[in-house]
């Protein structure tokens, strides 16, 4: 009986994968969408400078090099990171996280 119902479950996810896929692709590209409208609109607290698609761009630059830096200090290991850089003024340097139920740009405390 176990073995049957292992093998439904499997063909469910077999049959779901096809639905499931571009699904995930059209949330990340309206999520990319919201992100790029919110800093297109969106004013560094710092300086004074529109964020734009620059700044996003320059956030994930800096993430993946921090993910890269983990990756080489720590090889072996599996992460489990959650972002909060969403974008980093290209004026200035300041980070910002991205507070998805006001759909605003907040500013991230630095650490010293």
């Amino acid at each position: 009986m176990k073995s049957v119902v292992f093998l439904l479950k499997m063909m469910g996810v077999v049959v779901a994968i096809p639905f499931l896929i571009p699904v995930a692709i059209v949330l990340h590209r309206l999520d990319r969408r919201r992100l790029r409208k919110a800093a297109n609109q969106a004013h560094c607290g710092s300086c004074g400078a529109i964020l734009g698609s620059a700044s996003l761009q320059r956030a994930d630059e800096v993430w993946a090099e921090h993910v890269a830096t983990l990756m080489r200090d720590r090889p072996g290991i599996r992460f489990r990171l959650i972002r909060h850089l969403r974008a980093t003024c290209v004026v200035c340097g300041a980070e910002y996280d991205f507070d998805a139920a006001r759909g605003v740009f907040v500013a991230m405390a630095t650490v010293a």
